[in-house]
């Protein structure tokens, strides 16, 4: 084999190997962009506004909430000095609750909180956290209702969450391509670069 043969083989194995770096180098981008979309997908699935079922779902857990930080604030001033109860509850003495007679002293506030006294809805929200849930969302449905409510041309939260996790298997995927195809750019670009 002659010198012009060589070089021709030679650019025939340059040209193949630009060849298979062209098209490494362009399914990368491609995986690139298909991750970039599926991003947006589920960007757009936490952007969607939601139906009038779903709302009641979050409305609840809210209600639960709301009762659970009265609950938390009437037990911590019963035992941490308070503006409003001066010394701890736990450290008043027999005779702040009882005389020496046997009646009962209402020292004040016992069972209501700091703050909270007159807050009739938080103290429901405790006690009775379903019984609020259902009646808020009767009267939702009968003002609003679904239809005016609207919303029904985007997925279910229950239907997101599956959505979301498909998406995010095929993002871990790609993922693992986009690696190969890194390094499998990197290894032939440094092969040449020696």
């Amino acid at each position: 084999m002659d010198i012009s043969q060589s070089l021709t083989a030679l650019k025939s194995a340059m040209a193949d190997i630009d060849s298979k770096l062209d098209g490494l180098n362009e399914e990368l981008s491609g995986v690139e962009h298909q991750v970039s979309d599926l991003r947006k997908a589920k960007a757009d699935l936490y952007a969607a506004p939601l139906r009038l079922s779903d709302h009641s779902q979050y409305l609840k857990e809210a209600i639960q909430q709301h009762g659970k930080g009265v609950a938390s604030v009437w037990a911590r001033e019963r035992f941490g000095w308070s503006a409003c109860y001066g010394t701890p509850y736990a450290e008043k003495p027999w005779e702040s609750f009882e005389g020496v007679d046997g009646v009962f002293k209402d020292i004040g506030q016992m069972v209501s909180a700091a703050g909270e006294a007159t807050n009739t809805f938080k103290m429901l929200c405790f006690f009775t956290p379903d019984a609020v849930h259902e009646k808020l969302m009767a009267r939702l449905h009968e003002v609003v209702g679904e239809n005016m409510w609207g919303n029904l041309e985007h997925p279910t939260i229950a239907e997101r969450r599956k959505l979301i996790a498909e998406i995010d298997a095929k993002v871990e995927d790609l993922g693992e391509r986009r690696g190969e195809l890194k390094t499998e750019i990197q290894e032939i670009t440094s092969a040449f670069s020696r």
